[in-house]
């Protein structure tokens, strides 16, 4: 009797723990299977798979527009849809996502691959790292991503043709940014740092590019700028107040500039740039940009920086031929990339071009860099001839060496037994003598 009732606890302590085991193990499932962020303002919210979209009903959507017009979903990872209710989603709508009307912070977004436009402040004061922005994406309205400081880079694809005022201004963890090869004009402000010294040390600018608003890149790191040669018009405090001045490398303004504007409306570098404390190098020279007359760029007195123009280099011949050559326009610090022709003077060996009158620094084409406005002079050796003396049996006579057209000197008279000395002659057969007063050297010669 009592073996009978152990075993029926034994039964009965079994079903309890394989009872507990399934209860464990269900609940450690479940944990795996669903995950329970924590959003920014520390409200829990449900996260979805990582290729998985939103739900539709995430957000407001206009159909007749293909316009997202306000996020209302819980999540911090949001994926919007390329298409809601079978429209393609074209456009994120003005404050759509602005956390001062939805409350609630995102911290990453996938934008769909059928976007055409970012509205006004739509990403307003999020916490976006990294954005994608699909091919395709035409414009970005102004204040799109304004305050979105945890945003590290911008790379725009090239069908982005219209940045809107003050896009990413105040996104002050940016380090790199990529603009498109159709934007024409980066309006004012756009990765303006307003509060805080912003992160932006990398910028690829693209040619196309015609117009860079006020204050674009003002309060940023840059310290190396290379500009497109579409360049036109640079407004005022563009790139002033860049971080770590003490580093500041150069700055390169293409050749199509024409204004560097300032705030009282007078073309001068000295605002555009204030604070720069590299080079500011233009690939013209001086009378080139002064003669763009009213966009002319005026003189700098009390600058941080130091202008470079472009140089002119002059070349002369030394009474070579041809007498003149065309002189060449060189960037500053830059190789002289067109050798010119190599000019002849009679009687002469071309040795060269020099950098000074008094023929003693050799100009390298190869490594020699101009750095200012430089003439080059061509050096020249006179061809040099042998005299050599044949005296038919007679006494030795030591050669000559005699420049072209010069005159021989006349030589010690050689002595030879039983015999008078007649004369020397410029052929072995002894019919044309030789005048040492009149007869000048054109080649190596042999005197008999």
């Amino acid at each position: 009797m009592r073996k009978k009732v152990l075993l029926k606890v034994s039964a009965c302590c079994l079903v309890v723990i394989m009872s507990f085991n399934v209860l464990i193990q269900g609940t450690l499932a479940t944990k795996e299977k669903s995950t329970i962020p924590i959003s920014h303002d520390d409200t829990e919210t449900v996260s979805h798979s990582k290729n998985t979209p939103n739900p539709e009903t995430d957000f407001d959507f206009s159909s007749s527009t293909g316009t997202i017009t306000k996020y209302k979903g819980s999540a911090g990872t949001v994926i919007i849809p390329d298409t809601i209710g079978g429209i393609p989603v074209k456009v994120i709508g003005d404050d759509a996502f602005n956390y001062a009307r939805i409350n609630k912070k995102v911290l990453s977004i996938t934008l769909p691959s059928t976007l055409k436009s970012i509205g006004n402040s739509a990403f307003y004061n999020q916490d976006i790292s990294y954005i994608d922005f699909p091919n395709g994406l035409d414009r970005i309205e102004g204040q799109a991503f304004l305050n979105c400081t945890q945003l590290k880079e911008v790379i725009l694809p090239d069908s982005v043709s219209t940045l809107g005022e003050s896009a990413f201004k105040q996104c002050e963890s940016i380090e790199k940014v990529v603009l498109s090869s159709n934007l024409t004009e980066i309006p004012n402000s756009c990765f303006y740092s307003w509060t805080k010294q912003g992160a932006l040390n990398d910028i690829i600018f693209k040619e196309g590019l015609e117009v860079i608003g006020a204050n674009a890149f003002m309060n940023q790191s840059l310290k190396n700028v290379q500009l497109p040669n579409s360049v036109r018009i640079i407004d005022q405090q563009v790139f002033a107040r860049q971080a770590d001045a003490s580093n500041h490398g150069d700055f390169y303004i293409g050749t199509g500039i024409e204004e560097i504007r300032s705030q009282n409306g007078i073309p001068n570098i000295a605002n555009a740039f204030s604070g720069w404390k590299g080079r500011i190098i233009f690939p013209l020279t001086k009378d080139v940009i002064d003669s763009r007359g009213a966009n002319a760029i005026l003189d700098y007195p009390n600058s941080s920086f130091k202008v470079f123009y472009a140089n002119i280099v002059d070349y002369n011949t030394n009474g070579g031929n041809p007498a003149s050559i065309p002189s060449e326009t060189v960037l500053f610090e830059d190789t002289i990339k067109s050798i010119p022709v190599q000019p002849i003077k009679d009687g002469f060996s071309f040795a060269g071009w020099y950098s000074d009158s008094a023929l003693t620094n050799l100009w390298n084409f190869t490594t020699s860099k101009v750095t200012s406005d430089i003439t080059l002079y061509a050096k020249w050796v006179p061809i040099e001839w042998t005299i050599t003396f044949d005296t038919n049996g007679g006494s030795a006579i030591e050669k000559q060496k005699v420049n072209m057209y010069d005159f021989i000197s006349e030589p010690s008279t050689p002595i030879k037994n039983g015999y008078t000395f007649a004369g020397w002659y410029s052929d072995s057969a002894l019919t044309n003598p030789w005048n040492f007063t009149t007869s000048k050297v054109t080649s190596d010669i042999t005197l008999y």
